[in-house]
């Protein structure tokens, strides 16, 4: 264990995203059977969206040789519950020192600062220590999701298309505002669901593992009826990952295979890419989707664990946690 004389977090800035794909790599490669290398470009993406700014979604904590050993992260919901997204991650060497509980107070006290009464964070099951933690600053187990995963040494089960039903790319050029009321129809019941609009899936194209090509959707007669939407990871080893983001089909269409036709369609093309395997998460509570997982090669490979804890907002001229 290395000993940090001071530790005290500062926010983002514009040049930190080396020095923090370099801290996650370190972090994730630690204890993670499945861990992808990151590059700061797929964090420069994904930071790109709508309303997340470096400097008042992150704290930083380097050591005195300038070395970045934490960090922290706060993502907070852009609408009525204002629930507030943490993540804390701290160099394996930097441990057991207080660094990670001196982020995640600072963080929840940001959180508060923007309204947020209802922090959640997620960590990997093969992370007891995790839960240990967290419970500690009073959070507790509010779900749970499974990571899934299938090896693409063959195309995968292929499904007979029915009558009338096309798969094929999306159109990224003149078909954003039909994915996106496409997507905002299939998941807007959902209690965690944030709408889209082009200038966000406009981000999503122009994310670093966006892959025109694993982007599909489903039509039934030219109606669009749903859609599969993958990422293009990389291993450590170099091996090309296909990550499962979203997929969905329309509520009125539900129940007669068309997902496992979309999620079919894109392993394939996944397999003639010589894509490696495929991943995704799913929540533990929607069987359905599990068992269309299942259909096409699927198998649970460990779980994703969330967290919640809610705050009473401090009375007026008070910044201190209850």
């Amino acid at each position: 264990m290395c000993k940090a004389e001071v530790f005290t977090p500062v926010p983002g800035d514009a040049v930190m995203l080396s020095d923090y794909t370099a801290l996650h790599n370190t972090v994730d490669s630690f204890d993670n059977p499945d861990h992808v290398e990151l590059t700061p470009e797929y964090f420069q993406s994904s930071f790109s969206f709508p309303n997340v700014n470096l400097s008042d979604g992150f704290l930083l904590v380097r050591n005195d040789a300038g070395e970045l050993i934490a960090a922290g992260t706060i993502f907070t919901e852009d609408n009525s519950s204002l629930i507030s997204r943490l993540s804390v991650e701290v160099h394996p060497q930097y441990r057991h020192q207080g660094i990670g509980s001196e982020v995640l107070n600072r963080l929840i006290q940001i959180g508060l600062k923007r309204g947020s009464s209802e922090f959640a964070c997620m960590f990997p099951s093969f992370r007891p220590y995790a839960a240990t933690f967290l419970e500690k600053h009073g959070f507790s187990h509010d779900y749970m999701s499974l990571k899934m995963q299938t090896e693409l040494k063959t195309p995968g089960p292929v499904f007979p298309l029915p009558l009338g039903l096309t798969v094929r790319a999306l159109n990224i050029k003149k078909e954003l505002a039909t994915w996106a009321q496409l997507q905002n129809a299939i998941f807007r019941e959902s209690s965690d669901y944030e709408a889209v609009n082009t200038e966000i899936l406009t981000s999503i194209v122009k994310h670093s593992a966006f892959d025109q090509s694993l982007l599909v959707i489903g039509t039934l007669f030219s109606k669009p009826i749903g859609y599969c939407l993958g990422f293009s990871m990389e291993s450590a080893a170099k091996e090309k990952i296909l990550r499962i983001e979203r997929i969905g089909v329309l509520p009125e269409f539900r129940r007669r295979g068309y997902g496992c036709i979309l999620v079919s369609e894109i392993l394939i093309r996944a397999y003639i890419k010589e894509y490696v395997s495929s991943e995704l998460v799913v929540r533990s509570s929607d069987k359905s989707a599990i068992t269309l997982y299942e259909k096409c090669g699927f198998k649970e490979s460990y779980k994703h664990m969330w967290y919640k804890r809610r705050v009473v907002q401090p009375e007026k001229g008070r910044g201190e946690l209850g």
